[in-house]
């Protein structure tokens, strides 16, 4: 699978255990492909919201994660509107 993405592009990555991972492109070989502030959308009684993809890992940590290509079925250029709710879950930033 051939990943073309500018770092910071935000892009959706549909992985073989259905879950859609929005997060900031960093950059991708062979291999993986190297992503930040990884999160998936979560059905409330409010509507749809941003979780953490990991959401037990250490907030002490860099939020730079790796996934493994085999795992990843799609890739894609995020919906505008959606990079924008992305940015607000990730920022605590309401861009207008």
């Amino acid at each position: 699978m051939k990943i073309n993405y500018m770092f910071d592009d935000v892009i959706s990555l549909k992985l073989i255990t259905t879950e859609e991972v929005v997060a900031k492109f960093v950059e991708a070989n062979n291999e993986v492909v190297i992503v930040d502030k990884p999160m998936v959308l979560s059905a409330t009684p409010q509507g749809f919201t941003f979780i953490p993809f990991l959401i037990t890992a250490s907030k002490t940590f860099d939020t730079t994660i790796t996934i493994s290509k085999p795992v990843i079925m799609a890739t894609s250029v995020t919906d505008k509107e959606l990079v924008s709710n992305y940015f607000e879950a990730t920022t605590g930033l309401k861009l207008m």
